[in-house]
């Protein structure tokens, strides 16, 4: 003899389940919309890096050809001269800084762990 209420509860949890499964498709439908919108947004942020680089190498061009227009011709070859060591000392400089930036001469925390190990030193004495 069957209880009335255990189609009722049977029901319920076979209705349970599918809602169960389909909270679940929902979810991992969620999840790849979410994957699929952040290699988006990464491939923009490359795109308008790329662009802002393709403008200020334009914006450099065109500053020098601006120069080269406002000058006679034969200063030409000193005018030449001096932007090429600009950009060489430039380029000296950014090679300079991201060889102290790797260096970590400017990490707060290895200062404060030279200072922590000189006082250390200095009580031992």
């Amino acid at each position: 003899m069957k209880c009335p209420k255990f189609k009722e509860i049977l029901v319920e949890v076979q209705s349970q389940r599918v809602k169960r499964n389909e909270c679940k498709r929902i979810m991992d439908l969620c999840s790849s919309v979410q994957d699929d919108t952040n290699d988006i947004i990464n491939k923009i942020n490359y795109e308008v890096i790329n662009e802002k680089l393709r403008v200020a190498e334009f914006e450099a061009t065109l500053g020098i050809v601006q120069d080269l227009d406002s000058n006679k011709p034969e200063a030409f070859p000193l005018l030449y001269q001096f932007k090429k060591e600009d950009i060489n000392a430039q380029v000296a400089m950014t090679k300079e800084e991201a060889n102290y930036y790797k260096s970590g001469k400017n990490d707060p925390s290895k200062i404060a762990g030279l200072e922590k190990m000189q006082k250390q030193q200095k009580r031992k004495k």
